[in-house]
């Protein structure tokens, strides 16, 4: 249609369609003839047809271990945002921190052509698994040489943890209620938070399991607190936080003895009757780096680990 439109062959349309008009010494008037009309018609290149010819299908994954998750939701949210204005679609899955479903969304990422992947992996086999180029997000997992773009975890930590013992924030030595034990993410948290514990002269103490708002949850129940027993804690994450939440909301509300801090932030940190100091995560830069390693991966290119600084948002005095 556009080729009759424009009163050109079928080839030259095409030529013109796919920008080699220049390469085939297509006459300028007929070019712009051409693309005029193709914007008239709204024409969109066939997707499958531009795979075959260049042997890319222009489609990047996304792999999280927790969509609901805010860290997981808002890395999402700017990396759709930076693929789209690259002229990338981004498709995302949620391993739920399971290795199999992990290994299972892979499997059907490949089969669906897509070029690249970043992931926040908990597969201590990643480096053997993914057949295709690929990104760490957040969690660098032993052993695997691709780039990882993370965050600046262990100094984050410790700078807040520091502050706050200092201020008199934590009267008695905090608690680190922490995920995933194997991660990197949450030794690094874990490092910060001890090290910054141990300078003070306190002894660091942690539970750890995994980083669900239902292990939030459970942890206090391990802790035996209620409304009446003041609680010192430091969360590794957000969702472990809201479980926190949850359980002393059931157990008597929040009140000032609870002195509560965590990696991640949200919102409605603001306006909570207490006042919970936090790392705010710089999802943006996150997602620029973790997108701009993708690409250099996929053409070959040298890449390297990035570690994106946070924000800390005291919340203070008190």
């Amino acid at each position: 249609m556009i080729a009759k439109a424009a009163g050109v062959s079928v080839t030259t349309a095409s030529l013109v369609l796919n920008k080699k008009s220049e390469q085939h010494r297509i006459k300028e008037d007929t070019r712009i003839r051409v693309e005029q009309i193709a914007k008239k018609m709204d024409y969109q290149p066939h997707a499958h047809a531009q795979a075959l010819r260049t042997q890319l299908s222009k489609v990047i994954g996304l792999i999280v271990p927790d969509l609901t998750n805010t860290f997981a939701a808002q890395v999402a949210n700017a990396l759709e945002a930076i693929s789209r204005e690259h002229g990338y679609l981004l498709l995302i899955a949620d391993s739920h921190d399971d290795t199999q479903t992990e290994r299972h969304i892979l499997k059907h990422f490949k089969a669906r052509g897509a070029d690249g992947l970043i992931i926040a992996s908990s597969d201590p086999d990643l480096h053997t698994t993914v057949n295709l180029p690929f990104v760490q997000l957040d969690r660098n997992i032993a052993d695997c040489s691709a780039p990882c773009v993370d965050s600046n975890n262990e100094i984050a930590t410790h700078q807040l943890i520091t502050n706050l013992l200092d201020t008199g924030f934590y009267q008695t030595a905090p608690i680190f209620i922490g995920g995933l034990p194997s991660l990197s993410t949450n030794k690094q948290r874990w490092t910060g938070f001890s090290t910054a514990l141990q300078i003070n002269g306190m002894q660091p103490h942690k539970l750890e399991k995994d980083f669900s708002t239902q292990w939030g949850y459970d942890a206090m129940k391990q802790l035996s607190i209620d409304d009446n027993t003041p609680c010192s804690l430091f969360t590794a994450s957000m969702s472990i936080l809201e479980g926190v939440l949850r359980y002393l909301s059931t157990h008597g509300g929040l009140h000032e003895n609870h002195r509560l801090a965590t990696f991640d932030n949200h919102p409605l940190l603001d306006i909570l009757p207490i006042r919970i100091p936090s790392i705010q995560q710089n999802y943006t830069q996150l997602a620029h780096h973790a997108f701009e390693q993708l690409i250099a991966c996929m053409h070959k290119q040298p890449t390297s680990n990035h570690t994106i600084f946070s924000t800390i948002n005291y919340r203070l005095p008190y």
